[in-house]
């Protein structure tokens, strides 16, 4: 992804973007997920208690968005188990499609380029790693 940004911005992210965008926000928004479901009593209005029904309406509500993204991550590694290990079938998921580039021809050639020698790379770095 940061070659994508780079290549859209001209130059690379600052070290602080990646680590914000890699550690810090992740942790942080993990973090309040779980005070949230830890520190969760049901809602009230004043004396009034909702019903339990509408208690989980508002949680169906609540997760109708984020249910897609690990039914959709599972899929995406499940597509590659048959030919490949489950590292190398979660790697090939978070890797961008063959439809994936840029539309302006000019950048496309280089971005294909890159995509194939940073596979390649990616691909001999494993290897290397799991024959020790």
């Amino acid at each position: 992804m940061n070659k994508d940004v780079a290549m859209m911005l001209g130059k690379p992210l600052p070290v602080v973007v990646k680590i914000l965008w890699a550690c810090v926000i992740p942790a942080v928004l993990l973090t309040a997920f779980i005070l949230t479901l830890l520190r969760y009593k049901p809602p009230t209005y004043g004396k009034y208690s909702y019903p339990g029904y509408a208690i989980a309406f508002g949680w169906f509500i609540a997760s109708v968005s984020i249910i897609p993204l690990p039914v959709y991550s599972i899929l995406a590694v499940k597509k590659h188990m048959a030919s490949h290990t489950f590292t190398e079938s979660v790697q090939m998921a978070l890797r961008p499609g063959d439809e994936w580039h840029p539309s302006d021809p000019l950048y496309r050639e280089e971005y294909r380029d890159n995509l194939v020698h940073t596979r390649y790379s990616l691909k001999s770095h494993l290897t290397s790693v799991f024959r020790k």
